[in-house]
């Protein structure tokens, strides 16, 4: 729900007249369509148990019922925001186990404090004749039994509302993707949360490997931004915690994460090159297996007592010789159970997948109606020559922009060579997040007269699957470093003019 309530207001209609709750068009007018009877009953116990220490107006005036996190499906029974804090309420209709409580409250106040505010979390507990109120003490990270009321009273007394703001651009859902490998000390420490669609998956994976962990194969599938790295890493993270023994096979090129969690925390993590080097454990987890040859697919579930999971996005192939799609389609063939997808986007960035559809194929300006002011986090710098846009990444760079490359052959001289201005490639890149990219696109990049994307050399790798893959890095903004090309540039500000 996105419009503010005041719960008093139910708290009448309950009391006064409940077949009003009941009617579709007042439903739809309060967003109250989603709702069940029981949580209306039990926001007017929350208003009776309120009501005998006070009757102002402010306690009852401004929440949000049932708001949930766009993108990441996170749901608050009751939210108000401030200007300095926020106070949530949780609502439990019978008895809950105080474990229960506590991890709801602790995950609630984990996506509340990305709004920057002190946060106040409680839950309001009732059967119909007891009321009980808890509160998460964030300095103690225990739950404390609230006795005196005006323990919430007092923070709602102080909230200073907000208005005139809508909810949702509070929220930036790439907030809540971190990743294993750029933010490697949050991941080890727990300082993330899975959706409920993430949390199901590992549960059932992890319940089949307990219960029988030989000769099973597991699929997980995901695009950029759908949280698939995390989860498969949160996967080998909890395997490792209930001694078990994992060994991840990266079919990426490393990066300083891994290596952080090879060295640092003892992780075994290979390449692919080197998987069999023994001894190798009885779970095997293949990330970015869509990398994978057939020859090596092949080779992995032929080895006996495994249990494999496989994770992969078809989409990020880089790999020469275009097996992607057939290699996923075998991993999906050999499934033990039915592969698991995850479709959702936590970090969907709907301008830049717009704008990405376009420059890929122009046929596609007008499919949408986003306009100029939806691509304000889309950037171009036309280039007069590879030195002045070598200069501008380098003053990009240092001001936080991540410069990701189109990877080249290590042996060959190759069109796109001359523009490894850091050391951080495409393949690099993969399963790492950015808030702010910079990627650079020379003169050999046109448009066929099919309006498609194209370039006009032959190279080691595809320079258009490098380039998406780059691209699809980012978590904020991206910049396009055009080197003297013109149909480009012009082709670029036309999908942003849409024209």
């Amino acid at each position: 729900m996105s419009k503010k309530i005041n719960i008093l207001m139910l708290d009448n209609m309950m009391n006064a007249n409940s077949e009003l709750l009941s009617d579709d068009c007042v439903k739809k007018y309060l967003e109250l369509e989603d709702i069940k009877s029981q949580e209306l009953t039990t926001v007017q116990r929350l208003c009776q148990y309120l009501k005998t220490t006070s009757l102002l107006y402010q306690f009852y005036e401004n929440y949000y019922l049932n708001y949930k996190i766009p993108q990441i499906g996170k749901e608050f029974d009751l939210l108000r925001i401030g200007r300095e804090s926020v106070v949530n309420i949780e609502l439990k209709s019978g008895q809950v186990s105080d474990e229960e409580v506590l991890t709801q409250l602790k995950r609630n106040y984990y996506y509340l404090s990305f709004l920057g505010r002190t946060i106040h979390c409680y839950t309001f507990m009732t059967d119909g004749t007891q009321d009980i109120l808890f509160y998460f003490d964030v300095i103690t990270q225990e739950l404390q039994r609230i006795s005196d009321k005006n323990h919430i009273l007092y923070n709602l007394y102080h909230l200073n509302d907000m208005e005139d703001t809508t909810i949702d651009s509070l929220f930036v859902p790439s907030n809540y993707l971190i990743s294993p490998f750029n933010t490697t000390d949050k991941f080890i420490e727990n300082q993330y949360f899975l959706t409920q669609h993430q949390e199901d998956i590992k549960k059932e994976i992890i319940k089949e490997i307990t219960s029988n962990s030989q000769n099973k194969i597991f699929s997980i599938s995901g695009t950029a931004g759908t949280g698939k790295t995390l989860l498969t890493y949160d996967i080998a993270k909890e395997l490792r915690n209930i001694g078990k023994s994992v060994t991840i096979i990266h079919c990426a090129q490393f990066n300083n994460g891994i290596t952080k969690l090879r060295t640092q925390y003892q992780w075994d993590i290979r390449t692919i090159k080197n998987y069999s080097i023994s001894p190798l454990s009885n779970i095997l987890i293949v990330d970015e297996a869509q990398r994978l040859e057939k020859s090596q697919f092949e080779a992995l579930v032929s080895i006996g007592n495994k249990t494999i999971i496989f994770s992969h996005d078809v989409n990020q192939r880089l790999n020469r010789t275009n097996q992607a799609q057939e290699v996923v389609a075998l991993i999906k063939l050999n499934a033990h159970k039915s592969p698991y997808e995850l479709s959702h986007k936590i970090r969907h960035n709907k301008s830049l997948a717009s704008f990405l559809k376009k420059f890929y194929d122009l046929t596609k300006i007008t499919t949408d109606t986003l306009v100029c002011k939806d691509y304000e986090n889309i950037f171009f710098y036309y280039a007069k020559n590879l030195n002045d846009a070598q200069t501008y990444v380098s003053f990009l760079m240092t001001n936080g922009w991540e410069y990701i490359y189109l990877t080249n052959s290590r042996y060959n001289q190759e069109s796109l060579s001359h523009l490894k201005f850091s050391d951080n490639s495409a393949h690099q890149a993969i399963g790492q997040e950015y808030d702010n990219v910079v990627v650079t696109i020379d003169q050999n990049f046109f448009y066929k007269e099919n309006k498609k994307l194209a370039y006009r050399y032959g190279c080691y790798y595809s320079p258009l699957e490098t380039l998406f893959q780059a691209i699809t890095r980012t978590r904020k903004k991206i910049m396009f470093v055009i080197i003297n090309n013109k149909e480009v540039y012009e082709n670029c500000i036309r999908i942003i003019e849409k024209r």
